[in-house]
């Protein structure tokens, strides 16, 4: 899911008249074959969005100055049960780290094996990971040690290109989407009830609440559609997959704002901005310039909702696509005003719980 976020980026700069959908996953197929060894400090981000249950993070998480060090770092065993909220993880060496708001760093590599990005509900407090023996996605409450398997079984080399696993709130619904297969699929699971509902294909996963309301969309030159499941779509101003999750209110979503000028290179760029964007009718408000973030820092990408008014953003300086740390924001979306949360920790990956993309 990296390499085709990354084809979307430059496909965007192109700006072509194609469906950039299908051919950003044409694309990212031939380069993964040149790009096996390619890492990226933002890994496939799991999303949460909430309508009926709003997962807030405690406030009293101070500013975290010094991010743990892979080398430097006391790394525990991981126990079955009693593990506390994370905060992030990080892969060093091939090896997941789970890092925990008090600080404990634990050892993941026998709990999440191979290339296979977990994900994180938004509350750090639920884990969800690819069971190589099961052939599925297993959900573990860390601090109870209870587990859910998704009744679903993916076949041989579907994480093998692009995919994307996103988590409600709970963790009890999630959409598992791959590329990997000659037959490319994207599910709605349900571990409640025990059901999987496929998706159009066409489409990619931003988030789902526990209710199920799930957030597609399908970015083309210089517009993107973006459909609430069960709604009809709608069509926003911008090539962009820059979203938050959708907010608590269940029909408002967030992404950042950009321009598109031919005549320049790139055509396409962020412009400082987040727009709240109602899913439901299509109305854009008006753009809110961002604060807070220092120019050293680029905007990578949004996240879950914090609260009524606070989304998650993650900044970075430009090389941090290769490694290097960035910094979690909560941002005000009708002032702008971010303020740090966090550090991520400097890592070949970094998986911090709420992000999209």
């Amino acid at each position: 899911m990296n390499d085709l976020r990354d084809d979307l980026r430059d496909l965007a700069r192109e700006a072509p008249s194609v469906d950039l959908a299908t051919r950003a996953m044409s694309l990212a197929r031939r380069r993964r074959a040149v790009r096996l060894a390619v890492t990226v400090a933002a890994a496939v981000a799991v999303v949460t969005g909430s309508t009926a249950v709003l997962t807030r993070l405690p406030e009293q998480h101070a500013v975290v100055v010094t991010p743990p060090s892979p080398s430097a770092t006391s790394v525990l065993p991981l126990p079955e049960q009693g593990v506390g909220a994370l905060q992030q993880a990080y892969q060093e060496d091939g090896e997941w780290r789970l890092v925990t708001w008090q600080g404990e760093v634990y050892d993941a590599s026998e709990l999440v094996k191979g290339e296979v990005v977990p994900a994180i509900t938004q509350d750090g407090r639920r884990i969800a990971y690819f069971d190589g023996e099961l052939r599925t996605i297993v959900l573990r409450d860390l601090e109870s040690g209870q587990v859910w398997e998704a009744p679903l079984t993916l076949p041989a080399g579907v994480f093998d290109t692009e995919y994307a696993i996103r988590l409600s709130p709970s963790g009890k619904r999630m959409i598992v989407a791959g590329w990997g297969t000659s037959q490319p699929r994207h599910v709605l699971v349900d571990l409640d009830a025990g059901t999987v509902k496929d998706l159009n294909k066409a489409w990619f996963p931003v988030s789902v609440s526990d209710s199920g309301e799930a957030v597609l969309i399908r970015p083309f030159d210089d517009v993107t559609r973006l459909r609430l499941l069960g709604r009809d779509p709608i069509t926003l101003p911008d090539f962009t997959h820059y979203f938050s999750a959708l907010g608590p209110d269940g029909r408002t979503i967030a992404r950042l704002g950009q321009t598109h000028d031919p005549d320049r290179e790139p055509q396409i760029q962020e412009d400082g901005t987040i727009v709240l964007t109602d899913v439901i009718s299509g109305v854009d408000q008006a753009k809110v310039p961002l604060s807070g973030i220092p120019d050293t820092l680029h905007v990578v990408r949004l996240g879950g909702w914090r609260n009524k008014e606070e989304i998650t953003l993650f900044a970075a300086p430009e090389s941090a696509w290769k490694g290097p740390a960035g910094v979690v924001y909560a941002v005000n979306v009708h002032t702008g005003q971010a303020r740090a949360v966090f550090e991520a920790a400097p890592a070949q990956r970094n998986l911090i719980p709420g992000l999209v993309w």
